[in-house]
């Protein structure tokens, strides 16, 4: 297929490709269409590929050239947030000075609360969260199914947020 074929051929379908990931503004679909080609046509134009062929290798391109661009629109808006934000804690200051007394405290109660469990869903509330196991290895050690710690760890978390009052988190 020669390189108007190609491109009569694929142009509208690219497009669509990026107008349904919504990219904005149009000319902006245009030009990302036209890098698609573009890559195709410097890569592939010596060879004789079958309009299957170019369009599967085309839309892999489209993909590559999306993933891009949205890398670089992430990096760009990253820039500039940054560039515009006044950080605050810059100087190792809390905003509140009754920040550490209340994470202490916060941590006093969730310790209080836990040792209110029944043994069940303490031992399995411990494991995975103070200990930092995973539910299969919680499973293991426990001698149970994935499915009891899943639920276990789902009663203890309902009854932690019971006991502690959710509303005085710092």
């Amino acid at each position: 297929m020669d390189q108007e074929g190609v491109y009569n051929s694929n142009f509208k379908r690219v497009y669509r490709f990026f107008y349904y990931k919504d990219v904005q503004p149009p000319a902006e679909i245009e030009d990302l269409v036209h890098n698609v080609l573009l890559r195709f046509f410097q890569k592939y134009n010596c060879q004789k590929l079958d309009s299957e062929e170019s369009s599967k290798i085309i839309f892999g391109i489209a993909k590559n050239v999306y993933k891009e661009w949205v890398r670089e629109l992430l990096n760009n808006r990253t820039t500039e947030l940054n560039d515009e934000i006044d950080h605050p804690c810059d100087d190792d200051t809390y905003p509140d000075e009754d920040f550490e007394r209340k994470i202490a405290q916060f941590r006093q109660n969730v310790s209080d609360a836990i040792n209110k469990l029944s043994p069940s869903l303490k031992e399995v509330i411990t494991m995975r969260f103070l200990d930092g196991m995973t539910r299969k290895e919680v499973a293991e050690k426990l001698k149970v199914s994935e499915k009891h710690v899943h639920v276990y760890q789902r009663r203890g978390i309902i009854a932690l947020q019971k006991i502690i009052d959710v509303k005085e988190l710092p």
